[in-house]
């Protein structure tokens, strides 16, 4: 926090809150970007063949981890909540 120095913060509000709040804009900013390629991700596939990917790895493979990160991301923004 800043330095009182009378009646006068020497830091800024905005900056403050940033610094406090960086992980969670961090995470729900990754959270959005995750969500949002994840529904590209199936658009791209979407009445197309199955791809043959290397080392058995499917689209429920991909789905599962993008589903795993998302949540990862919004239970640090929620966890910050409590």
């Amino acid at each position: 926090m800043g330095r009182v120095t009378g009646t006068v913060l020497t830091q800024s509000l905005p900056t403050t809150v940033v610094k406090i709040w960086i992980w969670e804009i961090i995470s729900i900013i990754l959270a959005i970007l995750i969500f949002s390629g994840t529904i590209i991700f199936l658009d791209s596939y979407n009445g197309k063949p199955l791809p043959e990917w290397p080392a058995s790895v499917t689209l429920n493979t991909v789905l599962s981890i993008f589903s795993t990160v998302l949540r990862a991301l919004i239970m640090v923004v929620l966890t910050e909540g409590i």
